[in-house]
């Protein structure tokens, strides 16, 4: 009898060891998964990486989609440490369609983005560019579906394609049209200089659009890529 209650005692020990470290384990990573989806502008996102289209982490086939743009603000973003597209960061200073650093940025760099030196060209640490990024947050929804109930996703178009941005938004204003009243082709395709392009093509307006519906989607895809960066302590 007491061979065997030594026996439970001793294997006991160890179970409960592991259940601990398990349940350690689960929570570290509920955590990462947490603190991850934090980082992204929306739950939905639209990636560029290698040429491929990808809508959150699903590659769509012919590297194009037909959406409506509803909102494009501009980025510029700083890291202190080297950046790395494969690791989820946080920049230390950033502005969000604005002139200077963002309120809740960790670290500004500036009073003013035109004076800060990390927004000289030559200031980033490989090749002859800026070590502060510029980017573009687009914010758009499918298509086919309606204006009013459609799931918004964020798109971030690297600085290399930023004159399909501005050029998306100069044929708007010619038009005298908001930009979602287009059917736009969103695509991407590969590029010798900066590995790929992102363009805006419209395609078609929609004439019989519920105007209000539009302006009230507008307005929330505005305030989503608004959205600042989480604080992590």
């Amino acid at each position: 009898m007491a061979k065997t209650k030594e026996a439970v005692t001793i294997d006991a020990e160890p179970s409960t060891e592991i259940a601990t470290l398990q349940q350690q384990i689960a929570a570290q990573i509920e955590r990462q998964n947490q603190t991850t989806a934090s980082l992204r502008s929306s739950g939905r996102y639209i990636a560029f990486k290698n040429a491929q289209l990808k809508v959150d982490g699903i590659s769509i086939p012919a590297n194009q989609l037909d959406v409506r743009v509803l909102a494009a603000v501009s980025e510029r973003a700083w890291y202190s440490k080297d950046f790395d597209a494969d690791q989820v960061q946080v920049p230390d200073c950033y502005a969000l369609d604005d002139t200077g650093p963002h309120e809740l940025a960790a670290k500004p760099q500036s009073d003013n983005c035109s004076d800060c030196v990390h927004n000289k060209w030559g200031s980033a640490k490989i090749g002859k560019g800026k070590a502060c990024r510029e980017s573009a947050r687009v914010i758009v929804i499918p298509a086919n579906n309606p204006v009013s109930s459609a799931i918004m996703y964020t798109a971030k178009v690297p600085v290399t394609s930023l004159g399909a941005v501005t050029g998306f938004a100069a044929r708007c204003a010619q038009a005298n049209k908001l930009m979602g009243e287009f059917v736009t082709k969103l695509s991407v395709v590969e590029d010798k200089k900066s590995f790929f392009k992102v363009h805006l093509t419209p395609v078609e307006i929609t004439n019989d659009m519920n105007l209000s519906d539009l302006l009230r989607r507008q307005d929330e895809a505005y305030q989503l890529a608004l959205q600042p960066y989480p604080v992590i302590e």
